[in-house]
């Protein structure tokens, strides 16, 4: 056996220890409860290692293994370390710094190193604070066990040693938090996690301190309270120096090891928590003996609410249950405990069955009431189904605005049938009534919704637009004689900017920039949005940034804001260039890049623009574009759904399958997006097309006369090139070889309007779009 297999673990923080202590007294159930939290939020999986798997890496290169050590766990390194003194020099060196520091950031929750101060210039590696928060419970003065870890002082101490510790003495001085002197010295805070679930020094009431460190600052204070009784000239402002320097040595100290703490309390709630889920396993034994005795098993399953309150109100008066018993045994057993509040335990059925026997019989004189609920499920899924159906026999292309099933359950004709007093189950027949209405609910629905955006329209509905502007669009939301189509034409404008705030939502890119119906729609499909409408703080609202950057792009395209709609805009698909933004290096050119409308709307709002300026590209410079875009994401996402049948209902498939499915199942052999085939608009936010840079430092302002089928853009050393090489023309003349060609049109600055709306809170900050991701 090699000597580094012979060192024990605790050499990695202090000296190895000769005394053999206690295995359980040296547990760190901290470390094992941060251990199995992590192995359980890794998926599981089926691993079987080949011999000799591990052999590549004896000849792997030191930064490739770092690299993959970036992605463990801390406490997995810790371990690795304890193998042998070659991964504890591999992990211990300073190169190994990214590779703990990116681990850390694997488990945001656990503390960072202790900071740098006077009193501990060096900062400690990653593997000497891992062996802090992981390390055996070893007293590094007498090795014995049951040593919690100091935070503050940097070492595992046992309470006997600290007591009488000759260089540092930790004592409780008593001289009560507030005075000052309590202050300025460091506190101590061990963490020590009981395997009952009681963390050791967790309140704040009570420290120890150094003695020596308390003697040195009351010696100081009394120097300075002496020179300010002598009337000392700059006493007082020395006094306040030393009081102000001290604090800034000792509370970073403090601070830090309150975090540790407070992280020790998180992790203390959440060990409590599984080894009572572990302690009521017992319940799901004692349901099963009752099903085997007869019991009615929905009885005994709808009861467990009723039987675990009774296992946590008895629990504290001895309730006998064996919580580490491998089985339920007929017979009386007496368990042993080292905790004083559980002395003793029973793990007999016959004693367990009288307790809990009631709690079944009762369960059996509510059982109409889970019927009940179970009938109404069930006659949800009944009208569910045949929504399902309704939804099949419409155009594929109106899926996405139709209203959910929740909604449907609420309408009058079928909430009338779901919750009907008498218990015959729901069919097609008894719903034929209700399916009549359905036509006039669904439109109904769809106008509130509509009218619920109307609303947040400047203006009272109009868009931002102003009422001369409007030119008699009636913007009106109620009335028997209103042309729906006329009264919400505003929405269908592509001017009409929403944004979703992003309260509760995990991805900050959802509901970004929503431009008019078409996408704002199939968000009005949230429960939040329908349930909560009146709070608008936290869902929908208008967008000024978006409406004038829109309204700008209209304008740069020839088109009237007031009544270009978002098909126009995506007819022409033209591409704009914000000048705002500086130019910027791209792969072998300077230049800004090229947004389509859409896109552009989203820049604007993403970036906060105060002043929306673009330069519109000319077909040349668009067709040029294009050519170097990157993908639409769009086209590799299953949300494609053919128009002219249900067949992609629940199995939306790629823009590629519902081409092919059109052209073999429909024989239209060139389908037309929006007309045989279309982009199923979810609630989540479109992903943006890499956009393309535009050369401008120098500009690509010349084409070739030689090309025939197509000719790109080229600045005049290019163009140069290009003749030379492709056409054999070494003296180019203008006119004859290549031409100029204008690619940006004039821009005209449009600063932004001042809102219409009263002003609304704005969470797009800089601290907000500095983390922002798209």
């Amino acid at each position: 056996m090699e000597i580094e297999d012979l060192q024990l673990p605790s050499a990695l923080v202090h000296e190895p220890v000769v005394q053999t202590v206690d295995r359980h007294d040296t547990a760190n159930h901290l470390a094992i409860y941060v251990l199995r939290r992590w192995r359980r939020s890794i998926p599981k999986g089926v691993f079987r290692p080949p011999v000799g798997y591990l052999k590549p890496v004896c000849f792997m290169h030191v930064d490739i293994f770092y690299e993959i050590l970036e992605h463990l766990h801390p406490i997995d390194l810790y371990h690795i370390s304890q193998a042998n003194l070659a991964f504890q020099a591999l992990l211990s060196h300073p190169n190994s710094s990214l590779a703990w520091t990116l681990a850390f950031e694997n488990d945001p929750a656990l503390p960072k190193c202790p900071p740098v101060t006077p009193d501990f210039p060096t900062k400690m590696s990653g593997l000497e604070w891992a062996g802090m928060l992981f390390g055996r419970l070893v007293c590094q003065d007498c090795g014995k066990g049951d040593a919690p870890a100091n935070i503050p002082f940097r070492r595992f101490q046992c309470i006997d040693c600290a007591d009488s510790s000759i260089n540092d003495r930790l004592v409780d001085l008593g001289c009560g938090t507030k005075s000052i002197r309590y202050a300025l010295v460091r506190r101590s805070q061990v963490l020590q996690l009981s395997e009952g679930g009681y963390l050791l020094n967790a309140f704040d009431e009570w420290y120890l301190c150094s003695e020596a460190e308390m003697n040195a600052v009351n010696e100081a204070i009394l120097g300075h309270e002496d020179a300010i009784a002598r009337k000392k000239p700059g006493a007082k402002e020395a006094y306040d120096a030393y009081i102000t320097r001290r604090r800034a040595e000792v509370d970073p100290i403090n601070e830090h090891a309150t975090t540790c703490r407070l992280w020790a309390e998180e992790l203390t709630e959440g060990y409590i928590k599984d080894r009572e889920r572990r302690e009521l396993n017992i319940i799901k034994r004692v349901r099963s003996r009752f099903k085997r005795l007869g019991y009615h098993p929905e009885d005994v399953s709808k009861v467990t609410s009723k039987i675990e309150n009774e296992y946590v109100s008895h629990r504290r008066k001895s309730l006998p249950l064996s919580l580490n018993a491998p089985r339920l045994s007929n017979k009386r057993k007496t368990y042993f405990r080292p905790l004083p509040t559980l002395l003793t335990q029973f793990t007999g059925w016959e004693v367990i069955k009288p307790l809990l026997e009631p709690a079944v019989i009762r369960a059996k004189k509510v059982r109409r009431a889970p019927e009940r609920a179970i009938l109404i499920n069930e006659r949800k899924k009944i009208v569910h189904e045949l929504y399902r159906e309704y939804m099949k026999s419409l155009s594929p292309s109106s899926w996405p605005y139709l209203p959910p099933p929740y909604a449907v359950y609420e309408f009058k004709p079928f909430a009338d049938l779901i919750i009907a007093l008498h218990d015959d189950e729901l069919n097609k027949g008894s719903c034929e009534d209700a399916l009549r209405l359905l036509p006039k609910e669904i439109e109904d629905w769809t106008l509130v919704r509509k009218r619920q955006l109307m609303s947040l329209l400047p203006g009272h509905g109009h868009g931002g637009i102003t009422a001369s502007q409007q030119a008699g669009l009636s913007l009106e939301t109620s009335g028997p004689s209103q042309d729906p189509e006329t009264t919400f034409n505003a929405l269908q404008l592509a001017t009409s900017v929403f944004c979703l705030r992003h309260s509760g939502f995990s991805q900050c890119k959802i509901g970004l920039c929503l431009i008019g119906w078409e996408e704002a729609g199939p968000h009005m499909r949230f429960g939040s949005l329908n349930t909560r409408w009146a709070n608008l703080w936290n869902q929908l609202y208008f967008s000024d940034c978006g409406h004038n950057a829109a309204t700008a792009l209209v304008r740069r395209a020839g088109l009237d804001p007031r009544t270009a709609t978002t098909t126009d805009m995506d007819r022409l698909d033209d591409r704009y260039i914000c000048t705002q933004c500086p130019i910027v290096p791209f792969n072998g050119f300077k230049g800004r890049e090229a947004y389509n409308w859409r896109d552009a709307v989203l820049h604007c709002i993403t970036t906060g623009h105060r002043t929306s300026t673009w330069d519109l590209l000319t077909r040349k410079a668009k067709a040029d574009v294009k050519r170097r875009e990157g993908r639409d994401p769009r086209t590799t996402e299953l949300l494609w759904s053919c128009t002219l049948c249900p067949e992609h209902f629940k199995n939306l498939v790629s823009r590629k399958g519902a081409v092919k499915h059109v052209k073999f199942k429909h024989n239209i052999f060139r389908p037309v997006e929006n007309t045989h085939f279309f982009y199923y608009i979810t609630r989540a936010a479109r992903t943006p097309r890499r956009p393309a840079g535009f050369p401008q430092d120098p500009p690509s302002e010349y084409t070739c006369k030689h090309c025939v089928s197509h000719s790109g853009l080229y600045n005049m050393k290019c163009m140069l090139r290009h003749l030379r090489r492709s056409h054999q023309v070494q003296e180019p003349v203008a006119a004859r070889d290549y031409v100029r060609v204008q690619t940006v049109l004039h821009r005209s600055p449009l600063p932004i309007p001042e809102p219409i709306m009263p002003p609304r809170f704005n969470f797009l900050t800089p601290s907000f779009l500095d983390g922002l991701i798209l």
